[in-house]
């Protein structure tokens, strides 16, 4: 699928890098809630990576200000940080409950990442 269709396809939720030549973006719908996210080239619309490792629905994604990682979170009750060069998976965080937010900004030289939880609770981490 060509991710600069998402609209038209069974992707949703897309996030652009820095400089906007990737594109990152997730299954929708009950039956694709497959847990991964893909990484495109948006010059090619070719798949560069696909992160798995979430057991539920991703519920959002989120990269950091240089380009390099990503956070995705689930509704299997973690976040996931991701280098996109590599898609290798650098931490999982386990959560109180399912992650319902996400933000990601620059805190001079490391990126801050805060999410909401349904429970009510907040988490804040450097990236």
């Amino acid at each position: 699928m060509d991710p600069r269709h998402h609209h038209q396809s069974g992707w949703h939720r897309p996030v652009l890098g820095p400089g906007h030549r990737h594109h990152l973006a997730h299954p929708k719908g009950h039956t694709h809630r497959d847990g991964t996210v893909r990484l495109w080239d948006l010059a090619t619309g070719t798949t560069l990576h696909t992160l798995e490792g979430h057991t539920h629905e991703v519920t959002a994604v989120a990269v950091t200000p240089d380009g390099t990682r990503a956070i995705t979170t689930s509704r299997d009750g973690t976040a996931r940080l991701w280098d996109l060069e590599s898609a290798k998976r650098l931490q999982v965080f386990v959560l109180a409950s399912f992650p319902t937010c996400l933000q990601i900004t620059q805190n001079g030289t490391s990126a801050l990442v805060i999410m909401g939880e349904h429970s009510g609770a907040a988490t804040v981490f450097s990236a």
